[in-house]
Formats: C-alpha cells, sequence, structure tokens
C-alpha cells in the first residue's frame, strides 16, 4: 500500500483522539513487506497522519532529558525527537486527553499496580493502557481489538479470556489485565528488552523479528525505520504520556475532577438472569450495571452461567438486601420485566412453550425481545437469524417458561345451607393471545352463611391519568391488580405508556374479596379464616402484592409491629 505523504500511523484508540501530530521524517518502505498477524494485539488502526513541517521546541530539551532520567526505572526512556514531540502533543494538542487521563487514571491503576506487583513486572506498564484504550474498558478499534488492553479475539481466547453472545471478558478490567501481564512477560522473554517488548506488543513478535533482520538492529531505536509506522510512534507516545501523568502539572494542566472506584458487593449468579428485570426491581440502574461490569455484552446472563459475580453499588445492595432473594427469584423467571414474583415452594413449576410472534410494521428485534422479556441472541439462536433486520409478516419463534400450578388439595367451594349445589374455580385460564399460561392457585375463603342470602360482589371501573414519572408496574401495585390486567383493560401491546394517557382500572378480585368478605360478616356469614405460611425468600410487599392487600392490613391482622417475617410464619390474610 503505497502513500503521497510520509504518514505515522496510531494506535487503536490513539487514532480516535490524537491528530495532526508534527513527526520526524524517516525513509519511505515498502509496505507490501509488512504482514499484520491476524491474532496480534492491538492492530493500528487505518487513520493515518500525515506529516507536517516542524516548529521549534517549545519545551526545552534539556529538561525533558533530565526528567526522563528520573522517571526511568526499569524500562528504559531514552530521549529521542520523537518522544519530545508527543510530550508537546499532549500538552499543546490534546491537552483536554492528558486531563482525562489523570481524572480516570485511578479507576484501574490499582488493579494494574496489584497484577504488575504479582508478577515482578515493571509499575510503568500502568500507563500502556492509556495509548491503548484511552482507559476505556469498552471501547473496540477498526480491526476488532477490544478492552483496557486492546485484545484481538483469538489472543484473548489464548489467554483465556472467554468470549461469547452474553459475556466478553476482554472488557473485564481484572481479567485482561492478567492476560495483558502475561502475554507482556511472554513478549519480554523472547526479547529480553522492554522497548522491544512494547513494540511486538503493537505490531506482533513476528514483524519485530523481521525489523530486527532486515535492519540487523536488535533495540527498538536500532530497528526504528524497520518498523510499521503505527508502531514507530508506539514506545515514544508510551514515553511522553508517562512523562505528562508525572510531570502535566508543571505544563498547566490539572484534573478538573478526580474520579475514584464505586465502593461495591458482589452477587453470585448461577443460571439465568435477565438484568433488565433485576435492575427495575432492585433501584441498581442499567448504566451502573454496565459501568461496574463492562464484560456482559447482553441484557441476561445465559443459564450456563456459574459462579458469576455480579457487581453493584455497596449502597444499594444494603438497600436491596431485604428483597433480595425474592428479587433473584423474580429476574430468574422470563417473565414480564419489572414484576416480582414471591419466591414461594407452592407457586407451582415451569414448563417450556413454544410461541409465534408475527412480526408488525415498526417492530424491530429489541421491542419484540422486550416484550417477551427475553434478550436478543435469545430470538436470534431460536430463529436461526444471522443479523438484527426484520420483515413485516415475518414469524418469528419465541420460547418461554410458564408457570402451571399444583392442583389445590381442595376446591373452594361457596355452600349455602338449603342449596347443596357447589361453585369450583377452574384450575387454569389462558389468556386470548396464547403467550403464557397463569395458574390460580389461591383458595378462595370458605363461606357458610345461616341464611341464603348470597354475598354481593361489584367490579367498579375507575379512570387513572398517567403522570410523569409512572410505569405499568407502579400503577398495577398502586392499586392492587397485575400489569396483564392493566394491559388487557386497555388494549396494551406493550408496557409502554404516555403522560396524560387516560388507563381503565377495573376494581375486581382478588380486591374483591375483602369486600365479599365484609359483607358476608355484616350479614352473619361465618369466615373461615386463611393464612398465608410465609416461604424462604418472602417479603411483605410480595405477599400484599400476591393477595391483593396492603401491607398495612396485613400488619394489623396480624398485630405486627415492623415488617420482618421469617420462613415458616403464618399470616392472617382473611377472617
Amino acid at each position: 500500500m503505497n502513500f503521497t505523504k510520509r504518514v505515522v500511523n496510531l494506535t487503536a484508540f490513539a487514532a480516535l483522539v490524537l491528530c495532526n501530530l508534527p513527526v520526524m521524517a524517516v525513509p519511505q518502505l515498502q509496505q507490501d513487506e509488512i504482514i499484520y498477524e491476524s491474532d496480534t494485539l492491538s492492530v493500528a488502526a487505518t487513520e493515518l497522519v500525515a506529516e507536517i513541517e516542524e516548529p521549534a521546541n517549545r519545551v526545552p530539551t534539556d529538561l525533558v532529558r533530565e526528567r526522563f532520567g528520573l522517571l526511568q526505572k526499569k524500562i528504559p526512556l531514552v530521549y529521542h525527537a520523537e518522544s519530545h514531540k508527543f510530550v508537546e502533543y499532549f500538552i499543546y494538542t490534546k491537552p483536554d486527553f492528558t486531563r482525562r487521563m489523570m481524572e480516570d487514571k485511578n479507576l484501574f491503576f490499582p488493579i494494574y499496580e496489584r497484577t504488575l506487583a504479582k508478577y515482578n513486572m515493571p509499575d510503568e506498564l500502568k500507563y500502556l493502557s492509556m495509548i491503548e484504550s484511552g482507559l476505556n474498558p469498552k471501547i473496540i478499534s477498526y480491526a476488532g481489538a477490544g478492552g483496557l488492553w486492546q485484545f484481538m479475539r483469538a489472543t484473548g481466547r489464548e489467554f483465556g479470556l472467554k468470549q461469547d453472545s452474553y459475556i466478553d471478558e476482554r472488557f473485564d478490567p481484572e481479567k485482561s489485565t492478567d492476560a495483558a501481564c502475561r502475554y507482556l512477560r511472554q513478549l519480554y522473554n523472547i526479547f529480553g528488552d522492554w522497548e522491544m517488548a512494547l513494540a511486538s506488543y503493537n505490531c506482533g513478535p513476528g514483524n519485530v523479528k523481521r525489523a530486527m533482520r532486515r535492519s540487523g538492529g536488535n533495540t527498538f531505536w536500532g530497528i526504528y525505520n524497520a518498523l510499521p509506522k503505527q508502531t514507530r510512534g508506539y514506545v515514544p507516545q508510551f514515553v511522553a504520556i508517562l512523562y505528562m501523568m508525572n510531570y502535566g502539572e508543571d505544563h498547566g494542566i490539572v484534573p478538573n475532577v478526580t474520579q475514584f472506584p464505586t465502593i461495591t458487593d458482589t452477587i453470585q449468579v448461577n443460571g439465568y438472569l435477565n438484568l433488565t428485570t433485576f435492575a427495575a426491581l432492585s433501584g441498581v440502574t442499567m448504566e451502573e450495571i454496565q459501568r461496574l461490569n463492562p464484560q456482559i455484552i447482553s441484557d441476561v446472563l445465559p443459564d450456563y452461567t456459574r459462579g458469576f459475580a455480579l457487581k453493584v453499588p455497596a449502597q444499594k445492595f444494603a438497600f436491596m438486601q431485604a428483597d433480595r432473594l425474592a428479587i433473584l427469584d423474580s429476574a430468574s423467571k422470563r417473565g414480564t420485566p419489572g414484576t416480582m414474583l414471591a419466591s414461594a415452594e407452592g407457586d407451582g413449576e415451569y414448563m417450556t412453550k413454544r410461541l409465534r410472534h408475527t412480526v408488525r410494521s415498526g417492530e424491530t428485534l429489541t421491542s419484540v425481545a422486550r416484550r417477551y422479556g427475553v434478550s436478543i441472541s435469545e430470538v436470534k439462536s431460536w430463529n436461526r437469524l444471522r443479523s438484527s433486520k426484520l420483515l413485516r409478516g415475518q414469524r418469528l419463534t419465541i420460547v418461554r417458561q410458564v408457570r402451571v400450578a399444583p392442583r389445590p388439595a381442595a376446591k373452594a367451594e361457596v355452600t349455602l345451607a338449603k342449596n347443596t349445589s357447589t361453585k369450583q374455580i377452574p384450575d387454569t385460564t389462558e389468556d386470548e393471545d396464547n403467550e403464557e399460561l397463569v395458574a390460580d392457585a389461591e383458595e378462595q375463603p370458605q363461606i357458610k352463611p345461616a341464611k341464603t342470602t348470597k354475598p354481593q360482589t361489584t367490579a367498579k371501573t375507575a379512570t387513572y391519568i398517567v403522570r410523569r414519572g409512572d410505569n405499568l408496574t407502579e400503577i398495577a401495585r398502586r392499586h392492587g391488580v397485575s400489569i396483564d390486567d392493566v394491559k388487557d383493560w386497555n388494549d396494551l401491546s406493550s408496557g409502554k405508556i404516555l403522560v396524560g394517557q387516560k388507563l381503565k382500572i377495573v376494581n375486581e378480585s382478588p380486591a374483591s374479596i375483602s369486600t365479599a368478605v365484609a359483607s358476608a360478616k355484616s350479614v352473619g356469614v361465618k369466615v373461615t379464616p386463611k393464612y398465608h405460611t410465609v416461604q424462604r425468600g418472602d417479603t411483605l410487599w410480595t405477599i400484599s402484592q400476591r393477595y391483593g392487600l396492603s401491607i398495612d392490613k396485613i400488619k394489623a391482622a396480624n398485630r405486627m409491629k415492623d415488617s420482618r417475617i421469617r420462613a415458616g410464619m403464618k399470616l392472617l390474610i382473611t377472617g
């Protein structure tokens, strides 16, 4: 590949943020002699920076040379005109980039320093990630290199970084740093020189060895002219950014707001977890989940997840601790996002059900996946889709886990004194869209009136106007009904609602049960008390949602002073 101008090709991140760089002229080489290895790290970006005429140094040469000597430890910091030019570049052309590196370094440097010490490697190598990725754990280069240390996929797998549709450990700060240290140590063992190891980290050891054969040199500056163009600027950039992190303030560049790591707690995940549901119920935002767990590249963790440590802010972890089991139980089921289910053994079993969805105008793979509470990758897998493009009228297969309740031990009955007819409640009902099987596993109160008077229950319809900040989950909870009921009453195909929208709310079962019981008492009807046995993971909130009662009513009926409950406790629900 021939160019009309001499150029310097920056590394994957630097090509995105560093531009118009003055460089020293060097002899043009035949580019077809350079073969980039497909499985090496940080293949350089395609953007090339044209060489321009150089002004005189604005920072005294003697000062820079002296400070290089003071900073040198295990890695040689040889003064060279190229390194000096990059120092001035970071001072005068890209001070914002330098300032951001000063602000963000504390987010990752503790990890780098700890891992470098573990492998007995030079501490100065922690600055290399600034040149590689700009301390962005989610960045991907044009060639597909990703993460803080810019691993290509094949090299990442070679050093134990797992990658699939859900997790990419190249973006894991701790695991990728460990892999980068092992790779750099391997390169140092090959060349016995840290500058050569850095050069090979950029373009691959094969290209460095070819440069050594062509030039006859065995040091970085000895083979400089024989190296690929982006690699010639790689080591000088490293030396310059190291200088700036130590003397940047002397040149008027200071951080505005210094960042520090968030204090976190971890939740061990074993199996499927819908992160959208988890976020909706736990108070931890998706932005926080993605920032603290950059290796997660999907909105779910798959069924085969084992021992995954999900990081959440420590402050929010303490807040959600009381409901943690119920939250995880709800987020581990492929149901409606944002709906909490009680983790009770008696709630029934789950069965796999296949649904057919016909793509409508305006629908996307994201909206379809969100509607059914599954991930995009799962929809693509079930339908063997290679891309995310959908066509109107296209039929998609959706696999869901639906709940089937066990047959109750005793059917609820309403027995009249002069009428022996029995009304049985059906075991299960299926909604009109045939999307999810819902079981009615609750026993109704057994009512035996002294007279033939049957208590009357009436359903009242109310209109609710959506306010800013409302969502279907909150509205349904506030009125003691389910999300599916609200959607059915208002012909909603999704959970999206608008401010000012009017929603019809029908006050019927299970809320009408309490009305029926009160009516029965007023005419001298004997009501059989009903109790709920607290299961592992239950909370007063989940129990109140299950029976359509307020927490205060449950506490009053059971003479509770606080909201603490324990497994095995019996709570009075009716009576």
